[in-house]
């Protein structure tokens, strides 16, 4: 993976976390290994909530910098950003960017010109991701991020957008004929942005993995024994859950890979024997 993959909405609660492990694990399905960076002002946490899925493996953008701070004080903001930049430069990231401090991306980005630095030195591209829930601020909040992604791409390069329609908060029946979705359209016309659903997970191992910061895989993996032993279901409550699990993980993933968020699984051994691969 060389591209970049930057998860950001200016509407806290989205799911841009949960989008950031899906293209994680699609990557990881894929074969590739990705690098995981996050950015925000979290007060005196010593990790992000993407960390806290992946300890040790996430590159933590300047943690615990706060809002105000970066706000009273330009020079920090920017030398802040910087940090994204060398990021960007180096490509394989999925960074997942706090709703807080996501208008100063495109801050950063204006004042140091990046978009001539990452042309020049030939970064690799870089995908925006926005997700978003049916509500009438999250919409107009997604908007924001993606209409001004285009108004900046001489400072910041996109190479493509994705939205995400999560469904977690509801279904976005009726939403269709709205003026906010008009604009979506017109990006899809004139910009090529990509449009991917996420439905809700009803697997009883979800507010689990919620609550303990337990990645996907995990659980995916996991044994019923374990399961049961470790967080308190009985043998077919473990396995329906599992069950469910996988497969709002594989329709998730699918829609993902109709858009071109991640790339298709890797061959297994089995396919690998029947196309003669192997």
């Amino acid at each position: 993976m060389k591209r970049t993959v930057i998860v950001m909405t200016k509407t806290g609660g989205q799911g841009k976390t949960l989008t950031s492990q899906m293209i994680y694990l699609g990557y990881c399905d894929a074969g590739f290994a990705p690098k995981l960076a996050a950015a925000d002002t979290a007060g005196d946490e010593e990790r992000s909530k993407l960390g806290k899925f992946y300890p040790g493996l996430v590159r933590e953008l300047g943690l615990g910098v706060r809002l105000n701070d970066l706000r009273r004080n330009q020079g920090a903001a920017i030398a802040y950003w910087d940090q994204l930049g060398a990021l960007l430069l180096q490509g394989g990231f999925i960074i997942d960017i706090g709703a807080n401090v996501a208008p100063f991306v495109f801050e950063w980005a204006r004042s140091r010109d990046a978009g001539r630095i990452l042309r020049q030195r030939g970064a690799p591209p870089i995908v925006l991701c926005v997700p978003m829930k049916p509500q009438a601020q999250a919409v107009e909040d997604a908007l924001y991020v993606l209409e001004r992604s285009v108004a900046e791409a001489d400072f910041l390069p996109i190479a493509s957008r994705v939205l995400i329609q999560n469904e977690s908060g509801g279904t976005f029946d009726g939403y269709g004929s709205s003026e906010d979705f008009q604009r979506f359209h017109a990006l899809k016309r004139s910009h090529g942005l990509r449009i991917a659903a996420m439905a809700q997970c009803h697997s009883e191992l979800w507010p689990i993995a919620e609550r303990n910061y337990l990645p996907f895989h995990d659980l995916l993996t996991a044994d019923l024994e374990e399961l049961e032993r470790t967080h308190g279901l009985d043998a077919f409550a473990a396995s329906g859950a599992q069950a469910d699990l996988v497969q709002w993980v594989d329709e998730t993933l699918s829609s993902f890979r109709s858009v071109g968020l991640v790339p298709p699984p890797a061959p297994t051994q089995a396919d690998a024997v029947t196309t003669g691969i192997a």
